[in-house]
């Protein structure tokens, strides 16, 4: 008998630590598990609030709102319900159809910024040539201002000449008549 109570002594001792160890498991998967769900929350805030910035989703809950492409980017998954279908099904709908949708709008926000890059070096080189030409411009009407000073100042010689000319006539024939 002393050997059957040792025996469902140690039996129960066993059952004690591996019910302790099943105990501590079941807390540290909890644990992990709350873990998993705060950074889950987390990410919907980010990606709630990228949503946002980038238009896929209303700033303001006025009713439903479409996204690019006629798609509602919302995520609706609350990971505290019982029936882990519904977590399934929301994960089925990021995949199938958010991801698809995203990867789209990205596609065309991608080649909007290359045709808009395109455009802008367009616009550059426009620019710039129309720089050259307001240079070239400049420079011309610069010379054409030396050249008008140095005509004004052949004038002014001429005139000068002319006056002193007509000065000395008159002088000359003042004194011929006298």
């Amino acid at each position: 008998m002393n050997h059957e109570r040792e025996t469902l002594q140690r039996q129960l001792r066993e059952m004690a630590t591996k019910n302790a160890e099943a105990s501590q498991k079941a807390q540290d998967v909890e644990m992990s598990v709350t873990r998993m769900m705060d950074r889950f929350e987390n990410q919907m805030g980010e990606y709630t609030s990228f949503a946002y910035q980038i238009g896929t989703m209303a700033s303001t809950s006025n009713g439903m709102f479409m996204g690019p492409g006629n798609v509602d980017f919302t995520i609706d998954c609350d990971v505290s319900v019982e029936d882990v279908n519904q977590i399934q099904a929301a994960g089925k709908r990021m995949r199938d159809v958010l991801r698809p949708a995203l990867s789209k709008y990205d596609e065309e926000i991608r080649h909007l910024i290359k045709t808009l890059m395109e455009e802008q070096a367009e616009l550059d080189e426009d620019l710039d040539k129309l720089g050259m030409a307001v240079e070239k411009q400049k420079s011309d009407a610069k010379n054409k201002a030396l050249e008008s000073e140095k005509e004004l100042q052949k004038a002014d010689a001429a005139k000068a000449v002319s006056a002193g000319q007509d000065t000395h006539d008159r002088l000359t024939d003042e004194f011929r008549h006298m």
